[in-house]
């Protein structure tokens, strides 16, 4: 008798370990697999971060020069003189010089101009733009409406690709009458490359921002471009404002994504009048 109940007790002393053992090893995957997850997070979070804080620091740069530069006293003698007038020419051909000299500062700057109150361009670093009527732009009629800087990312006209637009007033001595504008095409493609394009995380992770509008303003990938993303559900997710790993399939890969972290743009406006006062050489 006790010989035939030893295999029944020794299976009932094995099942019961088997499904133990079984159990702590699916909680150790789990915790694995959680750990792993929220490593990942951290990591994505710190990248993020990183890469908001530089492309906050670059903007903020451009907004700053933006005020800096409408301060300019041959802005206003550009803006003053007529067309017709006795050495126009040379006062266009120098303010030429002066916008030429900051797109060669700053790389990202494709393009820079001197626009009358009506839009009309008096000056730019492209001679076939003077002429042009920009009246119809957002980010001009913003700044003739306001008197204050304004900025839009659009489809540049001159590139045929995305650009911020940074357009700035130029005020005549009393500080209050508009005289004109001075704006700057800031490419959008150079400031990738030169920031989250260099951002990679394991074998196919790279950075990308997202517009507030839900486009793709910086993207590895060219073709996403000024494409609409909230088609994606972890798109419209980091919109919403909710962090963390959003996993999703894209062309049946299997992806994860985050970590939402948007980029503040700083207007200066506390410097508005140091910036007007300044003593340019």
């Amino acid at each position: 008798m006790r010989l035939r109940l030893l295999p029944r007790l020794l299976v009932f002393i094995l099942v019961p370990c088997i499904l133990c053992m079984f159990a702590m090893a699916l909680l150790s995957q789990r915790q694995a697999s959680n750990a792993l997850n929220t490593q990942i997070e951290d990591e994505l979070k710190m990248i993020a971060l990183l890469q908001a804080s530089k492309l906050d620091n670059m903007f903020s740069t451009f907004f700053a020069v933006g005020y800096e530069y409408s301060t300019k006293p041959l802005w206003k003698q550009l803006l003053a003189s007529a067309p017709d007038s006795p050495g126009y020419a040379a006062i266009v051909e120098e303010a030429k010089s002066n916008l030429i000299y900051l797109r060669e500062t700053f790389d990202a700057i494709v393009s820079a101009g001197i626009t009358d109150t009506q839009g009309i361009v008096r000056s730019h670093t492209m001679d076939a733009t003077v002429g042009a009527n920009f009246g119809d732009r957002g980010y001009f009629r913003d700044v003739m409406r306001t008197g204050r800087q304004s900025h839009e990312v659009v489809l540049s006209r001159a590139t045929n690709t995305l650009a911020f637009l940074l357009c700035t007033p130029i005020f005549a001595p009393d500080g209050k009458t508009i005289l004109g504008t001075v704006f700057f095409n800031i490419s959008l493609e150079r400031l990738s490359a030169t920031t989250i394009d260099t951002v990679s995380k394991g074998e196919t992770g790279y950075a990308f921002v997202i517009g507030s509008d839900g486009v793709f303003a910086m993207h590895p990938d060219k073709a996403l471009l000024g494409q609409d993303g909230t088609r994606f559900e972890w798109v419209r997710a980091m919109l919403a404002g909710r962090g963390g790993i959003m996993e999703y399939d894209l062309s049946g890969v299997r992806k994860k994504a985050g970590y939402p972290s948007p980029i503040f743009l700083m207007e200066y406006q506390t410097d508005i009048h140091t910036a007007r006062t300044k003593n340019w050489s």
